[in-house]
């Protein structure tokens, strides 16, 4: 019986042991050899694209009514105000923190893989052209996609590629909770009805989209790395991989989108603040 007992007590414990989270040091290695900082940098571009105008009138408004703040210089201000914002430590620590999630046997599968030339070379893949920044390396690799013809044999490889890590059901997945939280931010929310068509519009845009950023990720790659990176598109830890990456981006644009009106009006709070103090001073030496 006490056997019994004692076999049922370290059960439990194996099974915890099997599938413990990995810990601070394993996350810093897998953000640093995978595409998640990629990921991350990527999405920071692009809300500092999206909202520097958004900052920059903050400081305009600041400009016009409570100090002497020049176009030029709110310009400056905003753009460098957003970068700071997306760089939030809070905010960078929701994106990794997501990939606690990988459980210490996984993550060993994950390692190997982007210890590999092919997980190296899938790192490395289509950034001359990340971010959407024009530059004349940018410009030439854009070239070489559009004179490139992909054979038959290798556009059914990055099919599969696509289905295997399941990757327009995330992107929709991610651009659903985005659409609701951005509705109820707005107080316009959605009806089950129009949420339904956008997101039949925004499916049939991705699909025609991904093929156009496959054969941009994949260009370089040949038949033998393509297969290499199916299998691991089609294992347990590539299908974790990829998933984490895309729940990490939902939860880190959810955080910014939180705090997005609170920091943008930050100037013109500091500015009030500012002001009230200056004119408690007057009123205090006029007495």
């Amino acid at each position: 019986m006490y056997k019994f007992i004692k076999i049922l007590m370290i059960v439990p414990l194996f099974h915890i042991l099997l599938y413990a989270e990995i810990t601070d040091k394993q996350v810093d290695r897998y953000m640093e050899i995978s595409r998640a900082k990629t990921l991350l940098s990527g999405a920071q571009y692009k809300i500092v694209k999206k909202y520097a105008t958004f900052f920059t009138s903050s400081y305009l408004v600041v400009g016009r009514n409570l100090s002497n703040i020049s176009k030029e210089k709110a310009k400056i201000l905003g753009r460098k105000s957003v970068k700071s914002f997306v760089r939030t430590q809070e905010f960078v620590k929701e994106f990794r923190n997501t990939f606690k999630k990988i459980d210490s046997d996984v993550y060993k599968d994950i390692v190997a893989f982007y210890m590999t030339d092919t997980g190296k070379k899938l790192v490395k893949a289509g950034i001359p052209i990340k971010n959407l920044i024009i530059t004349k390396e940018s410009l030439e690799y854009v070239n070489r996609v559009r004179n490139t013809v992909v054979s038959y044999k290798k556009q059914k490889l990055l099919d599969t590629i696509a289905e295997e890590f399941n990757i327009i059901e995330l992107k929709m997945k991610l651009k659903k909770e985005l659409l609701m939280a951005f509705s109820k931010r707005d107080g316009s929310e959605y009806s089950r009805e129009e949420l339904a068509q956008d997101l039949v519009n925004i499916q049939k845009n991705f699909k025609a989209y991904n093929k156009i950023l496959m054969h941009i990720t994949y260009l370089d790659f040949n038949e033998s790395e393509l297969q290499e990176v199916l299998k691991y598109a089609s294992s347990k830890a590539g299908k974790l991989d990829m998933k984490l990456m895309y729940e990490a981006l939902l939860n880190y644009k959810l955080i910014i989108f939180k705090n997005l009106d609170y920091c943008m009006n930050e100037p013109i709070r500091n500015a009030i603040q500012k002001n009230n103090k200056k004119l408690k001073e007057i009123r205090s030496e006029a007495k």
